[in-house]
């Protein structure tokens, strides 16, 4: 007979650390962890949540995360959230809040309902991550890829976005679309004279002005250099985009006011439209370009329409 007591079988090591485990990775998580009770009221948050909000778990225990609103927000937003996480028990997605200190931030958050064995909530556990300067950089990244650097007018690529939106939306409403290729007369002189430095700050008051005259759906785009691009869409007869084109003229027959010395410098356009002279954002575009051309052999500082003729030299 075996005297010998039976050894007894060690716990299996997930057991014995499973809980330290889980809690050592919440308190050295990068992202802010916060749990509310089923009514929503703060019983714990990690160390991340106090790095990124500034709250200290004293500070936020009992009250509910109403206290990072940022206001921005409205009651419909927080009305979809939380049909999700009655739904699907869990919602993600982009929130703004507001630090301690009173400075906004943007979080991606993801809530999960956390339930008992009767499928009871219990809990909601958040995580979230401070995204805001991710955001910053798509928007840089945005400005740099369809903005112009020196002026911060949309450029070539966001201008042939816009047109063939504009062409599409025309054709739906039977609509005139006009295009307008505007170049500075003898801008090449103010560089060669006054230096680049001059020459940016003349089409930076440039393209003011030209702002000035156009409406708030009109897109004023620059191609490079001195040429610049006018869409005006949504026109209800001709002679709407023969009065922009005279404005604009005669606004920039003004004098600028460059490093001290008054400048005058003239411009020339040409213009196309839609239907009538092109179906097509390059046809459009060449037809203007053609048109600004016959306006500077016709003694620039004015605006020419264009027609089939112009293209046959006469």
């Amino acid at each position: 007979m075996n005297t010998e007591k039976p050894k007894r079988r060690p716990l299996p090591i997930s057991r014995i650390k499973a809980p330290q485990l889980a809690e050592r990775v919440i308190e050295a998580s990068f992202e802010g962890i916060m749990v509310t009770d089923n009514n929503v009221n703060i019983e714990f948050v990690n160390p991340a949540f106090t790095q990124l909000t500034g709250y200290t778990q004293e500070e936020v225990v009992g009250k509910t995360p109403q206290i990072l609103s940022s206001g921005r927000h409205d009651s419909e937003f927080y009305q979809r959230m939380w049909n999700s996480l009655v739904t699907h028990g869990y919602w993600r997605g982009e929130v703004w809040n507001r630090r301690k200190t009173g400075e906004l931030y943007l979080e991606l958050l993801t809530i999960t309902a956390i339930t008992d064995n009767e499928g009871n909530t219990t809990h909601y556990a958040g995580l979230f991550t401070d995204i805001t300067q991710n955001r910053k950089n798509e928007e840089q990244i945005r400005q740099l890829a369809y903005y112009d650097a020196l002026t911060g007018i949309p450029n070539r690529r966001l201008l042939e976005d816009r047109l063939e939106h504009a062409i599409r939306h025309a054709h739906r409403r039977s609509s005139l679309l006009a295009v307008m290729f505007m170049d500075l007369d003898h801008f090449k002189k103010v560089n060669d004279r006054l230096g680049h430095a001059a020459g940016d700050e003349l089409l930076v008051q440039f393209t003011r002005r030209v702002q000035g005259c156009l409406r708030e759906d009109d897109t004023l785009a620059r191609l490079g250099g001195d040429e610049f691009i006018v869409l005006l869409p949504d026109l209800e007869q001709l002679d709407d985009a023969y009065q922009v084109a005279e404005r604009l003229i005669a606004r920039n027959q003004e004098p600028y006011r460059i490093n001290g010395e008054a400048l005058t410098v003239g411009s020339s356009i040409g213009m196309s439209l839609y239907p009538r002279d092109g179906t097509t954002a390059s046809e459009l575009l060449q037809g203007a370009d053609i048109a600004m051309y016959r306006a500077k052999k016709d003694g620039r500082n004015l605006f020419r329409s264009f027609s089939p003729a112009i293209t046959d030299g006469t």
